[in-house]
């Protein structure tokens, strides 16, 4: 029995990190602060949630409440229009923000169209599809801040075009996706090998020098935010169908991993990434070495399963 993920951990989860927008925060919040007052105090909350409910999913403890509370987390954040109206496949990083003025809207990031693209295959929702179709109408360009004129900055990584294709696309898109796997592959492990990573980016110590006249020196720091979402990409898919590049591909990440982390790889990255010692995805993610899907997989494509 599961003594790690229990009904009563989930219920403390529900009532002391949960935001405003139904998304998993870095912190717990006071005890006096009830949900609908609680800021956020990270661009990232749903994404956050999707690795919790991915450790809750991986542990057999998905419920429908969790899927209610997700479907919840991204009606929240989706984008609006000129006129007020909501955008299907568009996201804010917080709820109505793309209503504010322009100058104060933060444009959504990569890491959270994955985590939502994901996990809505993974439980057989739509908005998958949604980021998929926003993404064709629109060139590939997903921008909040000028939903009706998306700028050029705004278009995905190949790589995350790539994976939305795989999950959301019609049948043409996403056979031409299957054949691409490998390359999604090779980037992935390319991410999982990479062992550290320069914030703040070039660019933008190029950028603030111009603005401020002083140059920052950039800090070198463990590179786990890529191999997360490596994770988050390859469960949700693998759970679902079997690719045969991304079952290996997935396979390689998960001996390189293991090599850089240890045994219990994913609870060692998610330590590194989230500062708080009782952050819900630390906690649910502990001791998951045997649960790992890799293993059974390919010995299952090995017989045959598919």
């Amino acid at each position: 029995m599961d003594t790690i993920v229990t009904d009563s951990y989930k219920e403390y989860v529900y009532q002391k990190w949960l935001n405003k927008d139904w998304g998993l925060d870095l912190h717990e919040f006071p005890e006096s602060t009830i949900r609908p007052n609680r800021p956020r105090a990270s661009e990232n909350s749903i994404l956050f949630l999707v690795e919790y409910l991915i450790g809750v999913h991986m542990r057999g403890k998905f419920s429908e409440r969790d899927r209610k509370l997700f479907i919840s987390a991204v009606k929240a954040i989706e984008s609006h229009d000129g006129s007020g109206g909501k955008i299907k496949g568009l996201y804010d990083r917080g709820s109505e923000e793309s209503l504010l003025s322009k100058d104060k809207i933060r444009t959504i990031s990569h890491d959270n169209l994955t985590a939502i693209a994901s996990f809505s295959f993974l439980i057989g929702e739509n908005f998958h599809k949604d980021i998929y179709e926003h993404g064709k109408r629109n060139f590939w360009r997903f921008d909040n801040v000028y939903p009706e004129n998306p700028r050029l900055s705004r278009v995905l990584h190949p790589r995350d075009i790539l994976f939305i294709s795989l999950v959301g696309g019609g049948c043409i898109a996403r056979n031409i996706a299957r054949f691409s796997l490998p390359i999604l592959c090779l980037i992935q492990i390319l991410s999982c090998i990479k062992t550290y990573k320069i914030r703040p980016k070039l660019h933008e110590r190029i950028g603030n020098f111009f603005r401020t006249g002083k140059w920052e020196e950039g800090r070198r720091i463990i590179h786990t935010d890529g191999k997360i979402l490596t994770f988050v990409r390859t469960y949700s898919v693998l759970m679902r169908k079997n690719y045969w590049f991304l079952s290996w591909g997935g396979y390689l990440c998960h001996l390189i991993l293991k090599d850089k982390f240890g045994k219990n790889y994913l609870h060692r990255m998610f330590e590194i990434y989230f500062k708080d010692d009782g952050h819900p995805v630390r906690h649910v993610f502990q001791d998951t070495s045997e649960l790992l899907w890799w293993e059974s997989y390919l010995d299952g494509y090995k017989n045959g399963f598919a």
